[in-house]
């Protein structure tokens, strides 16, 4: 089957800390094992090595209104599909990866194609503020999102969704008429990593994976770090990640002593989170309403226990107890408690890790790329 790829989310990669380009970067690699072609494009494609059997070009609009940029992008990949159908390109089915909503101001040309959407997120909680010139280029783009957004709904023959909570909200849609189904992300351990039992009496090691941002609360888990170790718990924190925050998180650390507890590691490649969380016991996600968190089921992956927020993603595939702990108060004490309850009950900690090691076998490249697979050959069947 060859798809041509309208837009492989915001940035194709298999390497940077771009969660939905290294999601799609999955997909499209388990289908390529099943004998899938893809040819398309997205606005900025970083691979490190060769995807054999995708070919993925950059695209980046030129357009003078930055604002546009990705109504001019729509427009001009639609124009490119156009003219290498009229050269002779065949093609099964048209993807468009997820476009968060108003990203997506152009509908895909599919000329008589099924469509595909996804694999859609949750998006972050947005304060919405009306503006004071409601004719600027901004608010007319947002509002060609909006409309683009819908009609590609409407128009796609398969939705795929990362949440079963969406699922059930685009089911319930009279507008939608193609199938919608929740498909988790592929998460595959790289076969050097492999979970081990921690040493009895060893320091207990933490990992925090994201970007050092307000919506991720990088200042909660430094702040339940501290309390903590006011309890007595011998605890070290390692922080993947960087952003606007990395200097105050930094004066933090300083300020409540915790120099020699807590990494701010910075930015790290994928690979090397992998070793990050294979090194660690527990990983920390301090994030509220997190639309997924790809970086908590690839620390279940190493035999790390998470503790999370119990909002958003996290509230939904994290629902097992005897692998995971939500908590339900967002705050320093919730977090701590938890974390502490799991210390003091060490027989407990290494069932969990057990437990949610095995949960992730469903997530794997074999597991989600047969799904695919089933669901894109059946869409030929479907019209």
């Amino acid at each position: 089957m060859k798809v041509f790829i309208h837009s492989a989310t915001e940035c194709f990669t298999d390497h940077l800390p771009h969660g939905e380009g290294l999601i799609f970067y999955d997909y499209l690699d388990s289908l390529i094992a099943r004998g899938y072609d893809f040819e398309g494009y997205s606005a900025k494609v970083s691979l490190k090595k060769e995807l054999v059997g995708a070919s993925i070009q950059t695209f980046e609009s030129s357009f003078p209104l930055k604002s546009l940029h990705r109504f001019d992008y729509g427009k001009q990949i639609n124009q490119r599909f156009r003219e290498a159908r009229r050269s002779g390109s065949r093609f099964d089915a048209v993807w468009r990866g997820n476009p968060f909503e108003n990203l997506c101001p152009v509908a895909p040309s599919t000329d008589g194609l099924p469509l595909v959407v996804g694999p859609i997120f949750r998006s972050w909680p947005s304060d919405v503020r009306s503006s004071r010139i409601p004719y600027r280029p901004s608010h007319i783009a947002s509002r060609l999102g909006a409309r683009g957004w819908q009609q590609t709904l409407r128009k796609a023959n398969l939705i795929l969704s990362t949440s079963e909570e969406l699922t059930r909200s685009f089911e319930a849609r009279d507008d939608i008429r193609g199938r919608v189904i929740t498909i988790p992300v592929i998460i595959e351990r790289p076969t050097e990593i492999r979970p081990t039992m921690r040493p009895e009496g060893s320091r207990w090691q933490i990992s925090w994976v994201g970007r050092l941002s307000p919506e991720k609360f990088p200042n909660v888990a430094i702040e339940t770090i501290a309390n903590l170790r006011n309890r007595g718990h011998d605890v070290h924190l390692r922080m993947a990640g960087d952003g606007a925050l990395r200097e105050s998180i930094e004066t933090l650390v300083d300020k409540l002593g915790l120099t020699g507890c807590v990494d701010v590691l910075g930015a790290i490649p994928n690979k090397d989170v992998w070793k990050l969380h294979e090194s660690c016991d527990l990983h920390l996600s301090t994030s509220k309403n997190e639309p997924y968190g790809r970086a908590i089921l690839e620390s279940m992956c190493a035999g790390c226990v998470p503790i999370a927020h119990n909002s958003g993603g996290p509230s939904e595939f994290l629902s097992n107890p005897e692998e995971a702990v939500l908590v339900e108060e967002h705050g320093v004490a919730a977090y701590a408690d938890a974390i502490s309850g799991l210390i003091s009950h060490e027989n407990r900690f290494k069932t969990m890790s057990q437990r949610a090691t095995e949960a992730m076998r469903s997530y794997s490249k074999d597991s989600v790329g047969r799904r695919l697979d089933q669901e894109f050959q059946s869409l030929g069947e479907r019209n």
